[in-house]
C-alpha cells in the first residue's frame, strides 16, 4: 500500500486532520541506522509529548547496545513498518521460561 494510499484511509476512514496525517507521514519515511533517531530526537512536538520521550529514550537505549555489540553497521530502521501495530492481538499470558 503506498503512503498515498495509506493517508486517504486516515483522512477518509479515520477522520484525522489532513496536517496531522502530512505530519505522521513524515515520521513513517524516516529510514536507516541512527539517522531516523537524530531526527526524531531534533523534533520539539515529539520532545513535548511524554510517551514520545519515553520511546526515543528506549530507543536512545537500544542504540547504545547496539553499538557496544558492535551490530549497528548492519542494522536499518524503517519507521513505515510500525504502522497498524496497535490491532495486532495482545496476549496476557506469560511465555514459559
Amino acid at each position: 500500500m503506498s503512503w498515498d494510499d495509506v493517508k486517504r484511509e486516515m483522512v477518509a476512514e479515520k477522520g484525522l486532520d489532513e496536517a496531522v496525517v502530512d505530519k505522521i507521514g513524515e515520521y513513517v519515511k524516516l529510514k536507516g541506522g541512527e539517522e531516523p533517531l537524530t531526527q526524531l530526537q531534533a523534533d520539539t512536538l515529539l520532545a513535548s509529548h511524554s510517551l514520545a520521550s519515553a520511546g526515543l529514550k528506549d530507543m536512545t537505549l537500544l542504540f547504545s547496545y547496539l553499538r557496544v555489540f558492535n551490530i549497528l553497521p548492519r542494522i536499518s530502521f524503517d519507521l513505515s513498518l510500525a504502522r497498524g501495530l496497535d490491532s495486532l492481538p495482545v496476549s496476557s499470558t506469560k511465555p514459559s521460561p
